[in-house]
């Protein structure tokens, strides 16, 4: 693990959703425009892999040009944020271990929320250092 190194987003193609999941009915209101945007964390020096992460966007609670950045750059939402200087609360809801596949992979389910109300729900699967050194990058 390459601590320190700036962290690339490998975007994949952002997707409408209705409700974020039927765990969590209530968080965003019926009326609320969502997308997500699925990506995985990777160094940007090692390509080290290090989290494979979801966001549930709610757009009318982020800055414009927060929105115009995520569809345009590699740079994830919380980076993002913090470049804008966006207050944030971000606090985690759920947390637990994959076991479904044979590594069970930690991950953890966060609520992001800015002055306006709650601007994201992230869902973060790690990926454990054997996995990311084999995953690198040449």
């Amino acid at each position: 693990m390459f601590y320190g190194e700036q962290i690339a987003a490998e975007v994949a193609p952002t997707v409408d959703v209705g409700l974020i999941d039927q765990s969590y009915p209530l968080v965003v209101s019926l009326t609320a425009d969502k997308t997500t945007r699925s990506v995985r964390l990777r160094g940007r020096t090692s390509g080290a892999a290090y989290v494979d992460a979801t966001c549930v966007l709610v757009p009318e609670h982020l800055p414009s040009e927060v929105l115009r950045d995520l569809a345009t750059t590699d740079v994830p939402l919380g980076a993002l944020l913090h470049c804008h200087k966006v207050p944030v609360l971000r606090r985690i809801i759920a947390s637990g271990f994959d076991e479904s596949g044979a590594d069970q992979r930690p991950w953890r389910r966060s609520m992001v929320s800015t002055a306006q109300g709650l601007a994201a729900v992230v869902h973060e699967m790690f990926i454990l250092p054997e996995r990311a050194r084999c995953e690198c990058v040449s």
